[in-house]
């Protein structure tokens, strides 16, 4: 990736859409009834497949009806953020919602906060927004799975779907599912027309403006200079922007994609958990 230094400055102040760029979460949620199986995930659990291998799970109903997730790891967990340190101990809390045979932890972000304590000192905590899902199914060792979905075939059931549908979302929506690059690449290209039209001199004096010194000027010009001959792989672009829009479905859309696509959508691994 490019350095994003001092040219932020001047694509806050010209180009409006200078942070377009991520989409992480869903944007609307499920409506379906809370689900009759989540009384069955409550209890002490092992987990024996999936990324969390050998961590203990407990789960307990909250006051507000959702289930809380509390897992301790093993000594030498290593942590997705911080590879430095050892992680061991999470905790989220969600809603197990259902419809026909399907049941799905929705994990609400706003009030879905991780804590993270680590072997060697220190801790952190992380809030975001939207939601999160993955489809929950009991075993036949007493246990369940929780199923992630697989976005990439999200995405493709989605536009077979909906492509040509009445479906339409905001353009400001549409342009945080480009990509930094692409983002970047756009506002460079304008900073460039501005600066053929208005001249150098004008140029200046918006650089003036900005308070920018001779030093942040030419970084602006290096990252122009790298930009003009960036490349991209055009199919990987494609595929995210259809898998950024796929998060922004309105929840009818989503439901409906869970329901008539449950086992090609919710295909992005499988985590099992076994009573302790």
């Amino acid at each position: 990736m490019i350095d994003r230094g001092s040219h932020r400055l001047v694509m806050a102040a010209v180009i409006l859409s200078a942070a377009l760029s991520g989409c992480k979460n869903f944007e609307n949620p499920l409506r379906w009834e809370a689900s009759p199986i989540a009384d069955d995930l409550i209890g002490t659990w092992r987990v024996v497949e999936g990324p969390d291998t050998g961590a203990r799970a407990r789960v307990a109903r909250t006051t507000d009806g959702s289930l809380v997730f509390k897992f301790t790891y093993p000594e030498d967990t290593k942590p997705m953020v911080k590879p430095d340190k050892r992680k061991r101990s999470a905790t989220f809390s969600a809603d197990v919602l259902g419809a026909e045979s399907v049941h799905v932890l929705q994990l609400e972000m706003d009030r879905y906060v991780v804590n993270m304590s680590y072997r060697n000192g220190g801790s952190s905590s992380s809030s975001y927004e939207g939601y999160l899902f993955r489809r929950v199914s009991l075993g036949p060792d007493n246990g369940f799975r929780i199923h992630r979905l697989n976005l990439d075939v999200l995405g493709k059931v989605a536009e077979e779907d909906y492509a040509g549908s009445e479906f339409k979302i905001d353009v400001e929506a549409f342009t945080h599912c480009l990509s930094e690059d692409v983002v970047d690449s756009f506002g460079m290209q304008a900073w460039g027309n501005i600066r053929s039209l208005l001249g150098e001199e004008a140029l200046g004096d918006i650089q003036d403006a900005l308070e920018m010194d001779q030093e942040e000027r030419s970084e602006i010009e290096q990252e122009a200079a790298k930009l003009a001959k960036l490349k991209v792989d055009p199919y990987a672009e494609l595929a995210h922007i259809r898998n950024c829009v796929a998060r922004r479905l309105p929840s009818e859309a989503l439901e409906q994609i869970f329901l008539q696509h449950t086992d090609r959508v919710f295909s992005g691994g499988t985590d099992r958990y076994v009573p302790e």
